[in-house]
């Protein structure tokens, strides 16, 4: 069996070299000649008895080839190159959802492997595409037939996609495929792309790039695959993006990523019954900030936010455009919120900021663990109402919580309900307090504070709102007579005690300049 610059792995069965005559003449692989119809004649031929095509070193001019389930297409040391000027729809290699070379059954495909090549899609020459007018020419395209249970199964590793007008790999409706060991630069929609459900797609050490276009991923299913559904099974392991983290799944879907260094731009959206983990990973995100819409289930744990740009690391849409989902859970475990130099100085940036929501559809925000930098102004923003649990977390933002739920002065009960626990906080304002109503809570338990630290200011003042628990506060001297901030059930405590002087106070009722404090501990002499 020949070998050149890679090796063919476990080829079992035979091979069929692209250069052989008997295949239409034979491919000439210099860079000049169209080789596509001897391509495709070896691909035929293993076809028949599931055998390996062997592309050598070298360059083939490739229109359009269409592959088959069990076959492996080995071509280390070959570039796959695109024509000019070539019409939308033009994809270098496909495995169609009908037709020649399709999968359609009961069961699973036999694998397909894709294996060493590198296919170039020469988007400078192929005409205007940045406005999607070739958004279909993808560089691989797979997909199987969405009336059947079976899928079609491939594995592609050791690839370079570079240059596509459209997708690097294009993974559509009825696909189980494996993507190893690839790179994709300057592909304009993503590098891989999942745009089908009954899909499960494994992509590990994928690194992409782009000088001319930002190339990431985009799991975004809307071509429904067996069953009617667009559920997908995706797993992301060791990936460096340049461009977009863009994750949008349907009903019944699973994410799991882990180690993934992103940036510059990233969407979230979970539909219900879909669960997303993200672990173990770097974002890096420009002025448009991090998007999460609708997240029902998702949770981040040991993850890096880092703002380079704008005004927002995170952007919480609970609900919006006619929907209105109901006991979502959005988590951050110990996740650090970092901020670049430029935005510290401007002092304006938030860490998370939350859209308005309702209460009562239980839409909970968990913020356990972690740190937010003194490079936000800052930490969380509620934007006129929802629920939030903030535990041992450090923040050292100017501003820990800028809290805003409307009352019903406006006609809006968009209420807010906040649990802070073991907060650990080193800035110079506590909270803002945009509004008041009866139906706000502020639960607070285990929040120490030192006395230049307890600065609450507030548009139209502390009362109506529930305080429930309260915060420790140190103090130099008596906050009685002194123009002490306070909610309700604070304590302030005089450090250092003294023999036979007053020891605590207890907040008795609520203000952001002179709250009202009584006397409840003595030191005895």
């Amino acid at each position: 069996m020949p070998t050149y610059e890679g090796t063919i792995r476990d080829t079992g069965g035979a091979v069929f070299d692209v250069r052989s005559s008997i295949y239409a003449g034979g491919a000439t692989g210099n860079g000049v000649t169209n080789d596509t119809a001897a391509i495709q004649a070896a691909v035929n031929a293993a076809a028949l008895v599931r055998g390996t095509v062997l592309i050598p070193p070298g360059t083939y001019v490739v229109t359009s080839i269409i592959l088959a389930p069990g076959i492996r297409v080995s071509g280390y040391g070959a570039t796959l190159l695109r024509p000019a000027s070539q019409p939308n729809f033009t994809r270098t290699l496909s495995v169609p959802e009908s037709g020649t070379g399709s999968w359609g059954g009961a069961t699973d495909s036999a694998p397909l492997v894709i294996e060493g090549l590198t296919i170039d899609g020469n988007s400078a020459n192929q005409g205007a595409y940045r406005n999607y007018e070739q958004q279909q020419s993808h560089l691989i395209f797979l997909s199987a037939d969405g009336a059947q249970a079976g899928r079609l199964r491939a594995t592609l590793r050791d690839l370079v996609l570079k240059n596509s007008v459209a997708d690097g790999v294009q993974i559509y409706r009825n696909v189980d495929a494996q993507i190893v060991d690839c790179r994709a630069d300057d592909c304009f929609r993503g590098g891989v792309v999942v745009g089908g459900g009954y899909t499960i797609v494994q992509v590990q050490n994928l690194i992409t790039t782009g000088k001319t276009d930002r190339t990431g991923i985009d799991i975004e299913p809307d071509g429904a695959g067996y069953g009617n559904t667009l559920a997908t099974r995706i797993t992301l392991d060791g990936l460096v993006l340049d461009g977009d983290f863009d994750i949008a799944v349907r009903t019944g879907s699973t994410v799991l990523v882990n180690d993934v260094i992103s940036g510059p731009a990233f969407y979230l959206e979970a539909a219900a019954d879909s669960t997303v983990r993200i672990s173990n990973s770097r974002f890096q995100l420009d002025a448009g900030g991090a998007t999460i819409v609708f997240p029902h289930d998702v949770a981040f744990e040991d993850c890096k936010f880092e703002l380079a740009a704008g005004t927002r690391a995170i952007n919480v849409q609970w609900n919006g455009l006619g929907a209105a989902p109901e006991h979502q859970r959005l988590r951050f475990r110990d996740c650090d919120f970092t901020a670049a130099a430029s935005v510290a100085t401007a002092g304006t940036a938030v860490a998370i900021h939350t859209e308005p929501d309702y209460p009562a559809r239980d839409n909970q925000l968990y913020v356990e663990g972690g740190s937010v930098s003194g490079g936000y102004g800052t930490a969380m923003q509620m934007g006129q109402g929802g629920i939030w649990i903030v535990k041992d977390v450090e923040i050292n933002a100017a501003t820990a919580f800028d809290w805003n739920a409307r009352n019903t002065d406006f006609g809006d009960l968009t209420h807010g309900r906040i649990r802070i626990e073991r907060v650990f906080f080193n800035g110079t304002r506590y909270m803002h307090v945009a509004n008041r109503s009866t139906a706000n809570v502020l639960d607070q338990r285990d929040v120490l504070l030192e006395e230049a630290q307890n600065v609450i200011t507030s548009s139209y003042g502390l009362q109506d709102n529930q305080y429930r628990g309260g915060r420790l506060i140190r103090v130099a001297s008596s906050p009685i007579g002194r123009s002490v901030p306070g909610f309700i059930g604070d304590v302030a405590r005089l450090t250092p005690p003294a023999a036979g002087t007053a020891y605590e106070w207890v907040c008795t009722a609520s203000s952001e300049t002179a709250a009202t404090w009584k006397l409840v501990t003595s030191v005895a002499a």
